[in-house]
């Protein structure tokens, strides 16, 4: 039994969102953005006792007199007479709903397609078949060991309930040893005790038991030992790493001991994790049969480059008149790849070595190359826009062809994004759309047309806008970025390094750096004699720190401009 989908409406932060799970999925997205209200959802549904407290404070309505609903779609439904007349098709859709009247269970009638009450017996047959359990974030020996709530004492609790017979020979030997204690030193004690009782009558003392003693009497004094080269250590000498591990242990263990299909909910696993062990466990619980499915929240871009991208739901917080902020939820459907004629093998080689980062930026800066990112990254750090300081991040695509993977994706996650582009990526090169034929004083020169391209209908879909830039950017380029701007792209003038050429300071520099002769001294030589040299990123970075701020080509204070906004807004 599985959990297919849950829907939670007027919950928290959520005005209404949707997650589909899949065997592992991780919820995604910067502090506070509302991740952990999936698990305190899902733990209203399963074990309600435990969030009792926190709808009775109003701590988990959306506002003041909400019903919160949580509607959970389970698939993989057990041969069970009790789930007969409640499915619909193969699903199994049952609802929770909280007022402070009342917390109640309905499910979905596959007759008249409306929601019916539902009685507590059936829910409590359905947590045999299938359950929740949340990992918090805070997880280290206190919660293996702490006296009544430990999940060491559960552990061996049931073990030893399910195992009567390992139970019965326990308990006898532990009466045995009760009563040595009772008839030396306890009667001993009885005895002395009386003779300081300064009242006159004819009392007697005896120290025992107030009930039945069995095997339960030693779970207060059972501790976990780390065993290292023949040398044990207490647990709470151990790492913060191992001790947090072992829990997640611990529960996954008590799942299997239970024989129930569980859903693990774990809050941040990476947390004191070096990036090996992090790979290590995330590799485990992907391969982990004791477990039906784990759900995640984290933080660490080391976690998501492990898994799919369908495998994360992203979350994000926006301004809201009526609440102040909501959270949102986006995520890759089934039919991603399908629907946008992605080669998904493509796809996922293109992000293997990516640095997963921009999941958790307020906005993504993609460019074309590596030296474009480390261009852009320096003139916004000499301009004091600092992009990390304002949640930015860059993406580089390592040649231009490969755009439609970044787009889709944060098209369909809703990420927020500034292309930069080089104007080759639009029009052809004018001369058989060839850099050589196509150079004037050095510079390319373009034929007025689009590349027949469906990136470009995808990132300008009006045709009148498309047309629109077409005529300015061999009209007027400033107003060419403007119109682009809306569709949160800025083009290069030319691209990255000839624009920079553009400045005559620029040339200065280059004819100094590459001792070029008086004679030579032209743009034209200078981009076709020495276009390699030039292009290189330590001849770009030596002009840029030497120019002022006015000798920048208008496509960088563009950037720069834009880049601000972002940080401002």
């Amino acid at each position: 039994m599985k959990i297919k989908k849950i829907e939670i409406s007027k919950f928290r932060s959520y005005e209404k969102i949707t997650i589909n799970f899949n065997n592992v999925t991780a919820l995604v997205g910067q502090n506070n953005a509302g991740k952990s209200g999936v698990f305190r959802a899902l733990n209203a549904f399963f074990n309600f006792e435990d969030e009792k407290i926190s709808f009775l404070q109003d701590k988990h309505l959306y506002k003041t007199r909400t019903i919160p609903i949580i509607d959970i779609t389970f698939g993989n439904i057990p041969e069970k007479n009790i789930y007969n007349d409640k499915l619909v098709g193969d699903e199994l859709l049952l609802r929770f709903k909280y007022s402070h009247k009342s917390a109640k269970y309905f499910f979905k009638s596959p007759i008249s397609n409306s929601f019916e009450t539902i009685d507590q017996e059936f829910i409590n047959k359905l947590k045999e078949d299938i359950t929740f359990v949340l990992i918090p974030v805070v997880r280290d020996y206190r919660l293996a060991q702490a006296r009544e709530e430990s999940i060491l004492r559960e552990i061996l609790k049931f073990y030893l309930e399910k195992h009567t017979a390992r139970m019965d020979r326990l308990s006898p030997s532990v009466n045995k040893a009760v009563s040595i204690l009772k008839n030396n030193a306890l009667s001993k004690i009885s005895n002395e005790i009386k003779n300081f009782y300064d009242i006159s009558n004819d009392l007697e003392f005896e120290i025992t038991t107030d009930s039945g003693i069995d095997y339960s009497i030693f779970l207060d004094k059972l501790v976990i030992k780390v065993k290292e080269n023949e040398n044990y250590f207490d647990l709470n000498e151990c790492g913060s790493g191992i001790q947090s591990v072992l829990i997640i242990a611990l529960y996954r263990y008590l799942s299997k001991l239970k024989k129930q299909n569980i859903i693990l909910g774990i809050e941040e696993p990476e947390i004191n994790l070096h990036p090996q062990a992090i790979k290590e466990f995330i590799k485990s619980i992907h391969n982990n049969e004791s477990v039906n499915q784990s759900i995640i929240t984290t933080h660490s871009p080391v976690v998501v480059d492990l898994l799919n991208h369908s495998d994360i739901v992203l979350f994000r917080k926006y301004k809201n008149l009526s609440r102040g902020v909501i959270t949102k939820t986006t995520q890759l459907l089934k039919d991603f790849w399908e629907r946008n004629n992605l080669n998904e093998i493509k796809y996922l080689k293109f992000y293997k070595y990516k640095n997963s980062e921009f999941f958790f930026a307020n906005f993504v800066i993609v460019t074309e190359s590596d030296s474009d990112s480390e261009i852009i990254e320096y003139i916004l750090e000499n301009r004091n826009v600092s992009l990390t300081r304002k949640g930015g991040a860059m993406l580089n695509l390592d040649g231009v062809g490969k755009i439609n993977y970044p787009f889709n994706l944060f098209k369909e996650l809703e990420i927020p994004v500034l292309y930069i582009l080089d104007k080759d990526f639009f029009l052809p090169y004018k001369i058989n759309n060839n850099k050589e034929q196509s150079r004037v004083n050095g510079y390319f020169t373009f034929k007025k047309e689009y590349h027949n391209n469906s990136m470009i209908s995808n990132l300008i879909p009006n045709e009148a806008d498309r047309n629109l830039i077409l005529d300015l950017f061999f009209e007027n380029h400033s107003k060419a970025q403007t119109e682009l701007n809306k569709h949160n792209i800025v083009s290069m003038n030319i691209n990255m390094e000839m624009d920079i050429m553009k400045s005559e300071k620029a040339l200065n520099l280059a004819y100094e750096r590459f001792n070029i002769l008086e004679e030579n001294k032209n743009s034209e030589h200078l981009l076709t004699s020495h276009k390699k040299s030039i292009k290189s990123i330590t001849s770009l970075m030596h002009f840029l720190e030497n120019m002022e701020y006015s000798n920048y080509p208008h496509s960088l204070k563009r950037i720069i401009k834009l880049i601000k906004e972002k940080n401002e807004g």
